[in-house]
């Protein structure tokens, strides 16, 4: 077979693929989302793992639920490399459920995948890749974990859930994540049959949300001895 046959056999295969735009639009969103994973990638900063060693040994205290939870797992968080393995699987953890999260909500077919590759390149990925050790990504796992249940039965339960487990873990969950869980609950009472009661069982959520926050911040903080 000539050498110049080959060649354009072989590339057929290629040319019809790039042909199709949502696969070459899918493509180039996951190695566009790896370049800005690998942008934003490090170590995790030494406040981020000495702000994971609150708990609630020294009381009721704000952002204490991740290293509660660490101690009662008899996780050794306090040995940086322990720390770093940890924060590296939470860090996976967020990611794959995003890229679930993304795939499950059809934003792959708006205009053939370009609005997700255009999201893979955006800082945003990358700011979340840089947060490694911050309780911003278990905050992000709960956000992600009430949005894939925002079609069961279940849901209102979830993002209730959710959200008293984010606010513990970091009290910005409310300003940062919550709206995010809340929003397909409000765009499903727009169309509900009895939106009276599904806006007053979503208002009951927030209140109820936005109450753990208050008795958090009401609580005495740490000294500077503690």
């Amino acid at each position: 077979m000539p050498i110049g046959l080959g060649a354009d056999l072989l590339s057929r295969p290629l040319q019809t693929r790039l042909s199709d735009d949502t696969w070459f639009w899918g493509v180039a969103a996951f190695l566009l989302g790896l370049l800005s994973v690998l942008k934003g990638l490090r170590l995790p900063s030494l406040w981020a793992a000495t702000q994971a060693q609150l708990d609630y040994h020294d009381g009721f205290i704000k952002r204490g639920l991740f290293g509660s939870i660490a101690r009662l797992a008899a996780i050794p968080i306090r040995h940086y490399d322990t720390f770093l393995t940890l924060s590296a699987l939470l860090l996976a953890g967020f990611l794959v459920l995003l890229v679930w999260w993304v795939r499950k909500s059809g934003a792959g077919r708006i205009a053939n995948g370009t609005v997700v590759a255009l999201f893979a390149a955006s800082f945003i990925v990358t700011y979340f890749a840089h947060l490694i050790g911050y309780l911003e990504i278990p905050s992000g796992i709960l956000a992600l974990a009430a949005l894939l249940a925002s079609g069961t039965r279940a849901r209102l339960a979830i993002v209730l859930l959710a959200g008293m487990a984010g606010v513990l873990l970091h009290e910005n969950y409310v300003l940062t994540f919550l709206p995010l869980t809340l929003l397909p609950l409000f765009l499903a009472a727009l169309d509900s049959r009895n939106p009276r009661r599904d806006f007053a069982v979503l208002a009951a959520v927030a209140l109820l949300i936005g109450g753990v926050v208050l008795i958090e911040a009401s609580a005495a903080p740490m000294d500077a001895q503690r």
